[in-house]
């Protein structure tokens, strides 16, 4: 989204990504600083008065929410861009994004993250089943392959109403698959690849199965420090042992020991990077259980 508003704006503008670890303000305002291209400022005032001296811009700031963690002192890098906009707001436009969990917890919280500085919030919403049919049936076919769901007709027939079959399936499988993913598009993407077979007589064509999500059932067993971690893990999309650590106020042996836990059920993986992250085909039935529990907002 970002990157086709940059391609349609006529006018000066900045875009950019916030970075992992910049929930300090010093290094959040030296972050902002380098994104306008002007020098290093030490605190947010400076840095308002130097923005001030630009021309008018619109400013694209991406994942704003990596410059938190949900721990006492570690909001400190986020206040202080958010004052900055604030401040400045009259002179540029800022356009910001927000992992939706994060924005979630930040909107309930009063003395911290004051979310509360932006006019307007466009969600972006789930996709439905139709525009989830378009979009992977025809990243399938751009690889050269069509896919089949005869498979999952009850009973072989032919003429108008094996047509008439294939049709209702097709639409019965885009459902389950939106309603599985809860319309996330990268979890509907892992599951869709889930699903497909190749075809023994055809190097062109792929049957399409059922896919198997989770149900909140399973994760009956999980103790509440591993749904702390999970929430965690969640809000801010993955975290590092030491992150963790500092969020869950834990020792770091104990945390290795949970995310080892957690690892062995299936539900995170560790990313090259040393980050966990909730496996996407867990992902829903995760949020679905933390919600339930009130461990994540309600939507």
């Amino acid at each position: 989204v970002m990157s086709k508003l940059a391609h349609a704006i006529d006018a000066p503008h900045f875009q950019a990504t916030a970075p992992v670890g910049h929930t300090q303000e010093q290094h959040a305002l030296r972050w902002l600083s380098q994104v306008a291209q002007i020098q290093t400022e030490a605190n947010s005032e400076a840095l308002i008065e130097s923005l001030k001296k630009l021309p008018p811009s619109v400013f694209l700031l991406s994942n704003l929410h990596r410059l938190f963690l949900r721990a006492v002192g570690h909001y400190r890098g986020l206040d202080s861009i958010l004052k900055v906009m604030q401040a400045t707001a009259r002179h540029h436009f800022w356009v910001c994004s927000f992992h939706h969990p994060a924005w979630s917890f930040l909107e309930g919280m009063g003395h911290v993250g004051h979310v509360n500085v932006f006019a307007k919030r466009i969600h972006l919403g789930a996709f439905d089943p139709p525009d989830l049919s378009q979009w992977l049936t025809a990243q399938t076919r751009k690889a050269g392959l069509e896919p089949n769901f005869d498979a999952l007709t009850q009973k072989k027939t032919t003429g108008p109403d094996r047509s008439r079959m294939l049709e209702r399936t097709e639409r019965a499988y885009w459902r389950l698959l939106a309603d599985a993913a809860q319309g996330n598009p990268s979890v509907a993407m892992q599951l869709w690849l889930s699903s497909l077979h190749p075809d023994p007589e055809s190097t062109t064509s792929t049957f399409v199965s059922l896919f198997k999500g989770h149900e909140t059932e399973e994760l009956e067993q999980l103790q509440d420090d591993e749904l702390f971690a999970l929430t965690a893990i969640i809000i801010h999309e993955d975290l590092t042992v030491k992150e963790l650590h500092v969020v869950l106020n834990m020792s770091e042996a104990r945390v290795r020991a949970l995310c080892r836990g957690l690892e062995q059920r299936t539900l995170i993986i560790e990313t090259e990077s040393g980050r966990y992250k909730v496996r996407l085909n867990w992902l829903p039935a995760v949020e679905r259980h933390l919600r339930r529990r009130s461990f994540l907002h309600k939507e």
